[in-house]
C-alpha cells in the first residue's frame, strides 16, 4: 500500500525526506501515547491511490475504541507539498495540540488541510507556484 513512516505507540521525528507514489507517506494510529513532528520534508505529486493523503493521524474511529483521540501531539511545519492529493489530514483529536504552519501547499487552502479541534493551522503558502521550496530555516 505504500506507506513511508507508520508506528503505533511511539513519537518521532520526520525530517528531510522526500516522499512519493505512498498511499500514506506519515500515517499513525493515534494512541493517545504518540505523535510526530515532521519539518523540512518534500512530498511530491503522486499519492496511491490518486485520491488519497500524505500526512495523516488516525482517531480512535479508526482504531475502534469508541473514542475521537488522535494521538497527543503533531507538529507538521516547513514541508512542500507538491500534488492535489489532500496533504494534511488529523482525523482525530489530540490530547494536547497540532499545529500546522510555515508549509507551502500546491492546492488551494480549503483543500490542503482538515484537522479539528485543539488544532491551529497558520503562516502556510497556498496555490500553484513554480517549485517553490520553503526556507529551511525553523
Amino acid at each position: 500500500m505504500g506507506y513511508g513512516v507508520c508506528h503505533d505507540k511511539a513519537f518521532s521525528v520526520i525530517e528531510f525526506n522526500v516522499f512519493n507514489w505512498n498511499c500514506h507517506s506519515i500515517a499513525l494510529t493515534g494512541v493517545a501515547d504518540s505523535g510526530y513532528e515532521a519539518r523540512h520534508n518534500l512530498q511530491l505529486e503522486t499519492a496511491m491511490p490518486a485520491d488519497g493523503f500524505h500526512f495523516d493521524m488516525h482517531s480512535g474511529a479508526d482504531r475502534g475504541d469508541g473514542t475521537d483521540v488522535g494521538g497527543k501531539y503533531i507538529r507538521i511545519h516547513h514541508n512542500t507539498f507538491r500534488g492535489p492529493a489532500l496533504p494534511v489530514w488529523l482525523r482525530g483529536v489530540p490530547t494536547e495540540r497540532a499545529e500546522i504552519h510555515g508549509n507551502w501547499f500546491s492546492s488551494p487552502v480549503r483543500d490542503a488541510v482538515r484537522t479539528g479541534p485543539k488544532s491551529r493551522v497558520f503562516d502556510n503558502a497556498y496555490g500553484q507556484m513554480k517549485a517553490k521550496l520553503l526556507d529551511p530555516a525553523p
